[in-house]
């Protein structure tokens, strides 16, 4: 057993007769308790393109970096906080016992709203055999590309102002809960922040101060390392996904461009922000994408992209 010492020596110990009842989700490691708290917690297994498991440094940041998103958003979008986080230096291992705990969607989701994880709509629907994002559209009455550009609107400016601050966040299907109304997208819910890129310089600019349990690999001095994150979860998972159960090709990414640029707007007039903004916008829609190699990551370790071609380069 990995952890027989620690248990030999009383430093893990197993509590009898404590148990919470909680529910499965569609994220494999998060469940959910009676007053909808979502308990995440390590399973270290390999699914996809990591294994499970939970640094030590991930409970104990959340908490702090939750109350920066929320203060960067400013109303552009919302964020399920995490607010508390544990775990445990183990001699064998500090990703076994880790867990935190974030808020549930109860008191976001208003009478009427709709919310569905991003990662259900391209998945077909087993009683009509349609992609769920196309019966939204259908619902919505807006055609395919108002709907999409309502959907990229409500992403791309909470993605692109959290950016131009200095937070790149990991916005792929999984961590993103859109909420509709009668079909149309009205607002992005966040979530998970274990996957976050900080650039210190540029919080540092605008008096964030941030502090990070050691050994941390949050926060980064290359501003490469926070687009590659931005681009390769927002762009080339999640809007890529939508675009094409959508079907719409070239059509669907000149409307993403539009968004991308529509976004942007309200930054590269802010003084403070402008120089950062025109940065983002240039690595997003100007240049080729870092795209992540998941098959030579498992082989080698850490993070690989390679780059791609650019849809919204044109």
């Amino acid at each position: 057993m990995r952890h027989s010492e620690s248990l030999r020596t009383g430093v893990l110990r197993v509590v009898d007769g404590l148990r919470i009842p909680v529910s499965p989700s569609t994220s494999m490691r998060s469940l959910v308790a009676g007053d909808g708290t979502v308990v995440k917690v390590s399973l270290d297994v390999q699914i996809t393109s990591t294994r499970r498991s939970m640094s030590l440094a991930t409970a104990r940041n959340g908490p702090g970096l939750s109350v920066l998103v929320e203060e960067l958003l400013a109303g552009t979008g919302m964020m399920l906080a995490e607010y508390a986080g544990a775990g445990a230096r183990l001699e064998a291992s500090e990703r076994d016992v880790t867990a935190l705990l974030r808020r549930g969607l109860g008191g976001i989701v208003a009478h009427g709203e709709v919310a569905v994880p991003a990662t259900a709509l391209p998945a077909m629907c087993p009683f009509t055999g349609r992609a769920i994002v196309s019966m939204l559209v259908d619902e919505s009455g807006l055609g395919q590309e108002g709907f999409l550009a309502e959907y990229a609107a409500i992403l791309l400016g909470p993605v692109m102002r959290l950016s131009a601050h200095g937070m790149g966040l990991e916005a792929h299907l999984q961590n993103c809960v859109p909420v509709f109304v009668s079909g149309r997208p009205v607002r992005m819910v966040f979530r998970d922040l274990g996957g976050v890129r900080l650039h210190a310089g540029r919080l540092a600019d605008g008096g964030h101060e941030v502090r990070l349990w050691p050994g941390s690999v949050t926060a980064t001095d290359r501003i490469a390392d926070m687009h590659a994150k931005v681009i390769y979860t927002v762009f080339a998972n999640h809007l890529a996904a939508i675009v094409e159960a959508l079907g719409l090709g070239k059509e669907g990414w000149d409307v993403i461009a539009e968004a991308v640029r529509a976004a942007s707007g309200p930054l590269l007039e802010d003084t403070r922000l402008a120089a950062a903004a025109a940065e983002d916008l240039t690595a997003v829609t100007a240049r080729p994408w870092a795209y992540k190699a998941l098959l030579t990551m498992r082989l080698r370790g850490g993070d690989v992209y390679v780059p791609v071609d650019n849809p919204l380069a044109s």
